[in-house]
């Protein structure tokens, strides 16, 4: 390509800041998609910062690594701003049949916002989106991706 620009760049990957909830979200996730953490590390672990106060906030998420069907997501309990948090970006779980879908979908339903409640036609075998209470916007569906 003519404007080929050569990089080190190994992955991107998603990053979310869940204030005060990050270890909720991570057991959520662990029960309806399978996550399993390969890095966890929490504010008392790290150097001490200015914003860390209490006994509490040091249990707070400094850094996790999620790992969610062979894809690296990070997650932390970023007590540091107050950026506005949007749902243009959002995860897509995709599954092979539609009772694991369903299973998902039970689970992550807890104080979500459905954007569309579970259904399953002949079509989609199974599929729903909805706002975790975390503020992460997902597509849970059956979806086989060609190889």
């Amino acid at each position: 390509m003519k404007n080929e620009i050569k990089t080190t760049l190994d992955m991107a990957t998603m990053i979310k800041f869940i204030p005060g909830q990050c270890e909720a979200a991570i057991e959520q996730y662990k029960k309806a998609f399978g996550a399993t953490v390969s890095v966890f590390m929490r504010f008392a672990d790290v150097e001490p910062h200015e914003k860390i106060q209490t006994e509490e906030e040091k249990q707070y998420i400094y850094h996790a690594q999620l790992l969610i069907g062979g894809q690296r997501y990070l997650l932390c309990d970023n007590v540091f701003d107050d950026l506005e948090r949007g749902h243009s970006l959002y995860l897509v779980a995709s599954f092979k049949n539609g009772d694991d879908v369903k299973r998902a979908y039970d689970i992550m339903q807890e104080d979500a916002v459905i954007l569309h409640p579970y259904t399953s036609t002949g079509f989609d075998n199974g599929h729903c989106a909805l706002i975790d209470r975390f503020g992460i916007q997902w597509d849970i569906m059956v979806y086989h991706y060609a190889s």
